[in-house]
């Protein structure tokens, strides 16, 4: 039964992900800035490989960058300029949820403990998805991965850079 509820909130964050896409497209919203390439519609992806194969790398991913980012989104929405009761605005709020709760129902369960020593690896991860989406952002002036500006939401910038510091501390104690 913990298995199938494990596999079933992955799959609904793949789904909200999907379901987003496809109503974008339906009602001739779709932008190169609807593709799925912000760390949370990813995040669904990693939801998705970790409820249909459980391992350590999909499991730090989703605890040091999903949970996170998650949380940041959460605190600091970028929907809320949508009309509440929409679906891009409920969709969002659902899948910053589900993203955030899903490693913490993991770690909760017993089914997955996070692994400092896994960090290097994620940051490794994140720096390629950075490299990858740069050209993007520059090509098609896009904001993937928030990393030219936040929105001007000034809680993101704040925790981009404590991010950025604490990384580079890690680095340089190890």
């Amino acid at each position: 039964m913990r298995r199938r509820l494990e596999i079933g909130v992955a799959m609904f964050a793949l789904f909200l992900e999907v379901s987003r896409m496809i109503e974008e497209a339906v009602t001739d919203q779709w932008h190169i800035t609807s593709l799925p390439l912000q760390l949370c519609s990813i995040s669904a992806f990693f939801c998705a490989w970790y409820g249909i194969h459980p391992n350590k790398l999909a499991g730090n991913l989703l605890y040091a960058l999903s949970m996170p980012g998650a949380a940041l989104a959460l605190i600091s929405p970028s929907w809320t300029m949508l009309p509440v009761w929409s679906f891009n605005h409920l969709n969002s709020a659902i899948a910053h949820i589900v993203i955030f709760s899903y490693p913490i129902m993991l770690i909760a369960g017993g089914k997955f403990k996070p692994e400092l020593k896994e960090l290097p690896k994620v940051l490794a991860i994140l720096a390629a998805m950075c490299l990858i989406v740069t050209p993007i952002n520059e090509g098609y002036n896009a904001n993937f991965f928030f990393i030219g500006y936040a929105y001007g939401n000034p809680i993101s910038t704040i925790c981009a850079g404590i991010t950025l510091l604490s990384a580079m501390r890690f680095f340089l104690q190890s």
